[in-house]
């Protein structure tokens, strides 16, 4: 009966006995094999740097999820899943729902409040582009749960028309191409069979609401390899869904500006390039017949632009004309500051520039004192770049842009190593202190990676010496290669 007990008990621990009766002694001996463990030592090493993510900022924190899931380091799947789910979850507490880019305006620089918030953005760190992230990621171990998190969103992103004085417009191009990967992946023959397949992909169609949407729906219709009638619903419902007038000409412009070819062949070699045709045709004449923004404005004697690139897919007859547009209304331009308009830009230019034109000359560069002069004024640079603070003409954010690339620029010119080490101090002094690590924290992310990737030793020796949660996880994830 003991025995009994004692097996019994044992088996309740997750446990397996191998009961072998042996007399030894008078006494019964039992051999005790330990199950395997469902739950494996999980890694301290990742471990710490996910503790320490979720004391970053969001951004940062789901960033880090990922690539930890992604670098392969973990082989449990119950693990990757839990890191995903949570992931998704702070995904929705990063600041920025969609990523954007500045629209395009020839005559404008980059050095611009817009300029630099789309480097911000290129990092992918707003709560769509890191759905559509976890969502490819999902879709490696579960696809019905990938599928599942696609039907949530559901396709309506909820874009808003771009106005001509907003400089910015939406990119979404990443959570299309998830949507694909689970379109491709996801289905059976049999449900693709009943019309499944085509019904769950309808509504990422349907919602069009943005001219920002068209070319990525032209990249996902191209990539899914639908049938031949799911093909054929598909290809209605973007007709319908596309001939209509945005009543957004930023967005409208910027659409088809990096690569409008993608487009013509997308229509040119479709089994229904006729019906697409005029469906597009429709679509640029609602769009580029009434009041459009300045920036869209074409020169003299050429048509307005898409109307140029898309002209040759039409019959001659119905080709658009110079003189069918002569009446249309430009009005309203993009609200942008340009940095190097600012009175403390000039003043740190002159006395930088100048000294990095003058020791980078050909008779000064081995002239230990023309080296000597030079360092002396990145002294006083660094000293001109510690007393620029925000202004009622500056904000924190736009101070902060400008300083950060100055004090890169002067980093990566100095090559005694004393005077790199003040300045990279100087810099991280300025990052640590900025209150851009809380109001627009993607703007200060891309100055710090600068500093990590620039020089990563003495990042991970300097940042000790200011105790922050997203330093520490950037370093971490260094020395990990993530």
């Amino acid at each position: 009966m003991k025995l009994f007990l004692s097996i019994l008990i044992l088996c309740c621990s997750g446990l397996t006995l191998t009961a072998q009766k042996a007399v030894k002694d008078g006494a019964t001996t039992l051999t005790v094999t330990p199950t395997p463990d469902a739950h494996p030592e999980r890694p301290r090493e990742i471990v710490a740097l996910l503790n320490d993510a979720r004391l970053a900022a969001p951004e940062l924190a789901v960033d880090t999820f990922l690539k930890v899931v992604e670098s392969k380091k973990i082989k449990d799947p119950e693990w990757r899943r839990e890191i995903l789910d949570e992931a998704l979850r702070m995904a929705d507490d990063v600041k920025y729902p969609i990523r954007k880019q500045r629209v395009y305006y020839a005559s404008v620089p980059v050095d611009t409040v817009s300029g630099y918030m789309t480097l911000a953005y290129d990092q992918r760190l707003d709560s769509l582009s890191l759905k559509a992230r976890a969502i490819h990621d999902i879709l490696a171990d579960d696809r019905m749960r990938a599928r599942q998190l696609v039907f949530q969103i559901g396709g309506d992103l909820g874009l808003k028309s771009v106005a001509c004085d907003e400089a910015m417009s939406y990119v979404v191009d990443d959570l299309y191409t998830s949507v694909a990967s689970v379109v491709n992946e996801a289905f059976t023959p049999t449900e693709i069979k009943e019309g499944v397949r085509g019904l769950f992909i309808l509504p990422w169609i349907e919602n069009i609401q943005s001219p920002s949407q068209i070319m990525p729906v032209i990249e996902m219709l191209t990539d899914v390899k639908a049938t031949t009638t799911e093909r054929r619903l598909l290809i209605n419902a973007f007709q319908q869904s596309i001939n209509k007038n945005f009543a957004d000409d930023p967005s409208f412009s910027f659409a088809f500006y990096r690569d409008p070819n993608k487009a013509s062949r997308f229509i040119a070699d479709s089994e229904y390039k006729e019906e697409l045709t005029a469906a597009w045709r429709q679509m640029l004449v609602k769009n580029t017949s009434g009041p459009r923004c300045l920036g869209s404005k074409p020169k003299k004697d050429s048509l307005p632009w898409p109307l140029d690139a898309f002209n040759w897919l039409f019959p001659e007859e119905k080709r658009f004309k110079i003189e069918d547009f002569e009446s249309v209304e430009y009005r309203g331009a993009p609200k942008d500051k340009l940095y190097t308009d600012s009175i403390m830009y000039k003043k740190v230019s002159l006395l930088y520039k100048t000294a990095r034109q003058k020791k980078n000359l050909p008779e000064n560069i081995d002239d230990k004192a023309a080296q000597l002069e030079w360092q002396l004024k990145v002294t006083d640079t660094l000293d001109l770049l510690d007393s620029w603070k925000a202004s009622v003409d500056e904000s924190d954010a736009e101070v902060f842009n400008q300083k950060t690339l100055w004090y890169q620029d002067l980093i990566s010119q100095v090559k005694d190593p004393v005077v790199e080490l003040a300045a990279t101090r100087a810099l991280l002094r300025c990052l640590a202190s900025s209150t851009v690590q809380k109001d627009s924290f993607i703007e200060w992310l891309v100055h710090v990676k600068w500093a990590a990737i620039h020089n990563p030793t003495l990042f991970k020796q300097l940042a000790d010496e200011f105790p922050n949660p997203n330093f520490k996880v950037l370093n971490n994830r260094n020395s990990m290669g993530l």
